[in-house]
């Protein structure tokens, strides 16, 4: 299993730090798409040269032109959002890889990404339920965790035309259009049109705040577990940006969440921020 995650300026410690926990959970190859020079420089100076695959956004751009056209269109955000399922199609038919998890920079794999092929068998595209009933209005999925392998390139084909006609950060544009992720409703509501897709529920993968609330987080001799059920493999640090500075210990997450997995990872990234400072390079927001 391939992991890859993209980050600007703003997020490149989180894209470091999540880099570091996918390689230390066993991903055959780890691959960070950077949005500026500063987030490649930093790559490049922290990472281990025989470690993640940095790619510059310009290859993006230049494997799909188009993407300058949206870049020149949209606000940063939107743009952004709009790169998730060329970054998919790029690392499947540019690179040829059999199979990736492309995740959002904030994410951090806290069990071994193997567990992520078991749950996937043999589907071309992968998404992990939200588990709330109704969703929201951003959908089913969060588009911050979407496996796929050259079998599903049919839908991540879909998904690029979708983001290009219409792709705007956190607003919602009717029907099935919320940003980039709305779009992935379609592998709920309407399954007979992909029928190589998989969603399923599974609380130890791209598990987050919007549900860690229902569940029961057990540390064992093998790891975390999530219910006594699920392995946790991956913890979504949705707007964890906001503690970077300062750890919050009023946070509103029960607290065997904050000591055992947010108190770390805050940890980890004063850590690499750190770092970058010691490296000279331009500090990080």
């Amino acid at each position: 299993m391939n992991v890859a995650t993209l980050c600007d300026r703003r997020y490149c410690v989180e894209g470091v730090v999540c880099a570091q926990s996918a390689s230390t959970q066993g991903a055959d190859l780890v691959f960070i798409l950077c949005l500026d020079r500063e987030t490649r420089d930093v790559a490049g100076r922290l990472l281990d040269s025989k470690g993640p695959v940095i790619i510059p956004v310009r290859d993006l751009e230049d494997y799909y032109p188009v993407l300058r056209e949206l870049r020149s269109q949209r606000d940063w955000k939107s743009y952004v959002a709009a790169l998730k399922p060329f970054y998919l199609g790029y690392l499947l038919e540019f690179f040829g890889i059999e199979v990736v998890a492309m995740v959002d920079s904030d994410m951090f794999f806290w069990g071994p990404v193997a567990e992520i092929d078991r749950v996937m068998g043999d589907a071309g595209i992968l998404v992990i339920d939200r588990e709330l009933d109704p969703p929201p209005r951003c959908g089913w999925f969060n588009d911050g965790f979407v496996v796929a392998r050259p079998s599903g390139l049919p839908f991540v084909r879909w998904w690029q035309e979708r983001c290009t006609e219409w792709c705007q950060w956190m607003t919602d544009g009717g029907g099935d259009r919320f940003g980039a992720e709305g779009y992935l409703n379609v592998l709920h509501d309407q399954p007979g049109i992909f029928p190589f897709a998989k969603w399923v529920q599974h609380s130890g993968i791209n598990l987050a705040p919007w549900n860690a609330r229902w569940h029961r987080l057990n540390d064992g001799d093998q790891g975390f577990t999530v219910d006594d059920e699920f392995p946790l493999i991956c913890y979504h640090y949705r707007d964890f940006q906001d503690f970077r500075q300062t750890f919050w210990e009023e946070a509103p997450i029960a607290k065997e969440y904050l000591d055992a997995l947010y108190r770390p990872y805050y940890d980890r990234l004063r850590e690499v921020a750190a770092l970058i400072e010691e490296a000279g390079l331009k500090p990080v927001d």
